[in-house]
C-alpha cells in the first residue's frame, strides 16, 4: 500500500487549474447544468500522477495517471466540499473503478495487527496461540487466509465464534491507495487554489 505521505510527496510540485463550463444558450430540464473541472498537475507539464476532476451535479468523474472511477453522492457536490471530506465517507460514494465499489486492497500488515488485537482483547488461551501464529503465515492475500480458514474451520469458529464470517473477511482490507490519491488530490488542490488566490 502507498501511504498518504507518500501521495502527497508525489503531489508536491502539482497545481490546480480550475474551470467551469456552462452552455447559457440551451434550455435544460436540470436545475444546473454547470460542469466543473479541476485539473491537479505537476506545474512543468508532466502527466505524471495528474488527475483530472469533473463534477456534474452530484457525480464525480476522476481519470488520470492514478485510476478511473466515478463517485455518487445524493445531492449536488463541489470542490470545497469534498475537500471536506473523509477518507472512508469518500470511498463509501464510489459506484465505479478497475476494482469496482468496494475500492479497497488487502493489506497483510493491518490484518495481523487486527487479529492481534482481536485475540488480545478477547484473552485468548496460550493453548490457541499456535493456530492464531498459523494463521499469520498464511495472511499474505486474502485469498490465502480465507483458504487457511476453510481448511482450518472447527479451529476458527473455535477462536473467533460462530459469527467469524462477519469479521475475519475484511480484516485486512484498507482503503485503496488510488481513491486515498483521489481524494487527497482534492484536498491539496483546493488548498493550493486558496494559497493562489
Amino acid at each position: 500500500m502507498i501511504f498518504t505521505e507518500q501521495i502527497k510527496e508525489n503531489f508536491k510540485d502539482h497545481i490546480a487549474m480550475f474551470s467551469e463550463y456552462n452552455n447559457e444558450n440551451t434550455k435544460s430540464s436540470f436545475r444546473d447544468d454547470t460542469i466543473y473541472k479541476l485539473i491537479w498537475g505537476n506545474k512543468n507539464g508532466s502527466n505524471i500522477c495528474k488527475i483530472i476532476y469533473i463534477i456534474q451535479l452530484n457525480k464525480l468523474f476522476v481519470t488520470g495517471d492514478l485510476g478511473d472511477a466515478i463517485y455518487i453522492w445524493s445531492d449536488k457536490i463541489n470542490f470545497k466540499f469534498l475537500a471536506e471530506c473523509d477518507p472512508q465517507y469518500f470511498k463509501s460514494k464510489c459506484r465505479a473503478s478497475k476494482f469496482g465499489r468496494n475500492y479497497v486492497e488487502w493489506d497483510d500488515k493491518i490484518a495481523s495487527k487486527r487479529i492481534r488485537e482481536y485475540a488480545e482483547e478477547n484473552e485468548m488461551e496460550e493453548t490457541k496461540e499456535p493456530i492464531i501464529q498459523d494463521l499469520f503465515d498464511n495472511i499474505d492475500t486474502k485469498e490465502e487466509m480465507m483458504h487457511w480458514i476453510e481448511n482450518n474451520r472447527d479451529e476458527v469458529d473455535e477462536i473467533f465464534g460462530d459469527n467469524w464470517w462477519e469479521y475475519l473477511p475484511s480484516v485486512g482490507e484498507v482503503i485503496h491507495w488510488e481513491c486515498l490519491a483521489h481524494l487527497i488530490g482534492i484536498k491539496m488542490a483546493i488548498k493550493n487554489m486558496s494559497k493562489t488566490g
